[in-house]
């Protein structure tokens, strides 16, 4: 698992506004006489390649105490992620907390965060910028804790109290050293004498000897899974929330600076549908950016069996966005 480089946000961006530019016969053909709905979602372009879901794991590797644990953990979550077929990107706590540019952009930026708080120290400075993302509107963080014999009640009631809107995962390493595990999600951690009585029981196989207790690598599966679906449908009313709000600024250069910076976001098939391109399409003509709205139809029409272009409704926005730029020519 590699340190943070870069974030490919759009495997396959939009092709090139490079095509040369023709005139109402580049209008993909289609029975007209089969309207679709706005609101009906045409199938997603095959040519875009999924938009891998961004996580990013904030968890301690430096400090020696309980460090093996913690590097089971990092590696149990990885082992997750790639499973899960996600991109997941570890960032270092020293540069989130020295507020470097690029931590904050990743770390404020990824649709899920991971957030290990089992050092005491650095609580403080992870629950602010918690509290950051979630005044971006970026609510999906999930809280990690190494839970050992020496952790206090007082600790964990403390967190939950700060964190109380937050899904916390425990991990614990048995007295066998064999592998983490964690408590089930229908369970609470409330009841911390209770869990280190079911710890201390445990000898093997720990997660088929407990109903409370499973696996931490299947804990984590269950929780980004979860997770995923909610982040699927969140991007795309983030993506109209967003259009609304750029519908209101009374600048139109500014505006229009604004849906450009918003178009490489419709490379996410999350975000892609007849209703966010008919939408999109919409703001452009509202600020006669003609060529803006023909040049994304035409860049989704060389895209293969690409069928949103197809839609009626947005059919009927390109040939008006042809029109206008004709007559003003």
């Amino acid at each position: 698992m590699a340190e943070y480089s870069s974030m490919d946000v759009c495997p396959l961006p939009l092709p090139p506004r490079c095509a040369p530019s023709g005139a109402l016969s580049r209008l993909p053909t289609t029975n007209v006489n089969s309207p679709v709905p706005p609101e009906k979602a045409a199938p997603s372009c095959p040519g875009h390649s999924f938009r891998k879901l961004q996580i990013v794991l904030i968890i301690d590797q430096k400090a020696a105490k309980n460090l093996r644990v913690r590097e089971m953990a990092c590696n149990d979550v990885q082992k997750v992620a790639d499973s899960l077929n996600v991109n997941l990107i570890r960032l270092d706590f020293d540069r989130l907390d020295f507020g470097e540019t690029n931590a904050l952009d990743v770390f404020y930026n990824a649709d899920i965060a991971l957030v290990d708080v089992s050092i005491t120290q650095q609580q403080p400075s992870l629950c602010y910028h918690i509290g950051v993302r979630e005044s971006m509107g970026q609510s999906y963080n999930i809280i990690l804790t190494h839970f050992t014999d020496e952790t206090s009640e007082l600790l964990v009631k403390a967190l939950r109290k700060t964190l109380a809107h937050l899904p916390m995962i425990v991990y614990i390493l048995p007295n066998d050293n064999s592998s983490l595990v964690s408590v089930d999600k229908s369970s609470k951690i409330d009841n911390i004498a209770q869990l280190k009585a079911d710890i201390e029981q445990i000898s093997e196989k720990p997660y088929l000897k407990s109903g409370r207790l499973i696996s931490f690598r299947s804990r984590m599966r269950q929780a980004l899974k979860s997770v995923q679906i909610e982040a699927s449908a969140h991007s795309r009313e983030k993506f109209l929330s967003d259009l609304r709000k750029a519908r209101e600024t009374e600048d139109v250069a500014e505006a229009n600076r604004f849906l450009d910076k918003m178009r490489h976001r419709l490379d996410n098939p999350d975000v892609l549908s007849v209703d966010t391109l008919y939408q999109f399409m919409l703001s452009y003509r509202d600020n006669q950016n003609y060529d803006a709205m023909i040049s994304l139809i035409d860049d989704l029409s060389r895209i293969e069996n690409c069928s949103i272009v197809n839609a009626q409704a947005v059919r009927f926005l390109y040939a008006f966005a042809l029109n206008r730029t004709y007559l003003q020519g």
